[in-house]
Formats: C-alpha cells, structure tokens, sequence
C-alpha cells in the first residue's frame, strides 16, 4: 500500500459488460480513472470502482488517498483502498 496525495487534473468514468462464459450471462462493471497530479511534478491514474465508499473527486479537489499498487499484464496498477487515516 501506498500514499497518493495530490490535486485531482481529471475524472474519466468507464463502464461496460463482461461476458461470463459458464452462465451466458453479462455482468456490468464500472470504475473511474483519476488522474492525480501529486507533489506539482508528476501524474498518476488511480482507478476508483464504482462502488467505492470514497466519493469521487471533482477536478481541482484535493485527494489524500491511500492505494494498492500491482503490476499486471506488463501494466503498472494503482487501484483506491481507502481514505489516508488522518491518526497517521
């Protein structure tokens, strides 16, 4: 786990259906993607499912996140855990 605190550039909101083969049966999926500029040098794109109990940030809003980071078909994956914890 990782800390991502920064102001948020952009929110980019995906969606679709994912076929499941053993039923026929299509499920729905959504996540956002926000990108994070952190410390005013670089950005980072965190994924944010839908259902995610961390409300969305709007553009311009301030994040102080904490986020789960894996590497997964050659692709680099930051995925939103949680609000920082505001004791640490």
């Amino acid at each position: 786990m990782l800390r991502v605190s920064g102001k948020c550039l952009r929110v980019e909101e995906r969606s679709g259906t994912k076929l499941n083969e053993a039923t026929g049966e299509l499920r729905p999926w959504a996540f956002d993607v926000c990108r994070i500029l952190v410390a005013d040098s670089d950005v980072v794109e965190v994924t944010r499912w839908a259902n995610s109990p961390v409300c969305q940030p709007g553009r311009g809003d301030y994040v102080d996140w904490l986020v789960d980071v894996s590497a997964r078909g050659g692709r680099l994956n930051v995925a939103l855990d949680s609000e920082w914890p505001s004791d640490l």
